[in-house]
């Protein structure tokens, strides 16, 4: 189970001040999403998922 609490996190350029940003960590064969308000809680995925997630974004899927 990797560290949540390191430092290898990067917050959304999106991000205004201290409130609920979203941050993403590139780890060895896996992408956590967390919220930094929450940094203990993490959403692990594939590096294929997280790309799929971002296709999905990119073309309006969640809108």
């Amino acid at each position: 189970m990797p560290n949540l609490l390191d430092k290898a996190w990067q917050r959304s350029t999106k991000c205004v001040g201290d409130h609920h940003c979203v941050e993403v960590s590139d780890r060895s064969g896996v992408v956590g999403l967390r919220n930094s308000q929450r940094p203990e809680v993490a959403l692990m995925l594939p590096k294929a998922a997280w790309h799929a997630l971002l296709d999905g974004i990119v073309a309006g899927e969640f809108d």
